[in-house]
């Protein structure tokens, strides 16, 4: 099983820990285990996922700070940096 602290390095993130670096998602840090490790299994199964099926992976996970739709920014932009 891999956790956050394992999907990448300092020196080499994971395309996940990129694209939310660069689409400025983390607020509070909260959630954020939870969203990143939820999208990096489905994105490990899904290459290309439509933005519905994107949606819908990430549906039942919550953001108290608000940045959902930062955070679809940056799966999506990580699908693609992968695919």
């Amino acid at each position: 099983m891999v956790t956050l602290s394992g999907l990448g390095t300092p020196e080499k993130p994971h395309p996940l820990q990129t694209a939310y670096v660069e689409e400025q998602v983390t607020q509070c840090g909260y959630c954020i285990n939870g969203w990143i490790m939820t999208a990096a299994a489905f994105l490990r199964d899904n290459k290309k996922p439509t933005d519905a099926q994107i949606k819908q992976a990430l549906q039942g996970i919550k953001c108290r700070c608000g940045t959902h739709m930062n955070i679809f920014r940056a799966v999506k932009r990580a699908a693609s940096m992968m695919g």
